[in-house]
């Protein structure tokens, strides 16, 4: 692939990866029921209202979880693929795209999940230094929470130590090796064969 290509492709997966872990964020956001306060949740809301506004009145919820959104992802993932081969010369078959799609929106959840740990635990860290209620950090453990109360009722603290945000990676990291990069290699497959 030539500079000019490759620039695009690289173009092309930035701002649909950015979108779609605002759009993530929004979705985690409504399930966990963060402080609509928050500047950072309003942020979020107002960089997602158009499309999630839309899609709400068309889909139904199921536990708290927009469904609407999740399709919506799906879609974005679907369309940042097709643009991506579309770059390199081929034109992919919808099935393939479709799985190929949700692959990718999987490891895209569970990259979401990973980075919110991780910042929350730089956050924390900061914080320890810097004493003071910040509200970026107030979001960021209230998003990264419910990922980690289960590993956290396991494993207490040990000495004063919280080793559930390495346990709860390390089961991301099994999470996408496993299932998230399967459904993505089988749907590659399926959009070249």
């Amino acid at each position: 692939m030539n500079p000019l290509g490759q620039a695009g492709s690289f173009l092309v997966k930035v701002v649909f990866d950015l979108y779609v872990f605002v759009i993530l964020l929004r979705l985690l956001s409504m399930y966990v029921y963060a402080n609509q306060f928050n500047p950072v949740t309003q942020f979020i809301m107002r960089a997602t209202r158009y499309p999630c506004a839309f899609l709400r009145r068309i889909t139904p919820k199921w536990h708290n979880v927009d469904l609407g959104i999740i399709f919506y992802v799906i879609v974005l993932e679907m369309f940042k693929l097709f643009l991506l081969m579309v770059l390199t010369g081929h034109l992919p078959q919808l099935l393939g795209l479709f799985v190929w799609g949700l692959g990718e929106t999987i490891a895209q959840v569970l990259n979401l999940v990973s980075y919110l740990i991780i910042v929350a635990i730089v956050l924390s860290w900061i914080m320890l230094a810097k004493p003071g209620v910040s509200p970026v950090l107030s979001i960021f453990n209230q998003l990264a929470d419910p990922f980690l109360a289960p590993a956290r009722r396991l494993i207490p603290a040990l000495g004063g130590l919280d080793f559930s945000p390495v346990i709860v990676l390390i089961v991301i990291q099994l999470l996408v090796i496993l299932v998230a990069s399967p459904i993505a290699t089988a749907g590659m497959r399926l959009c070249f064969g």
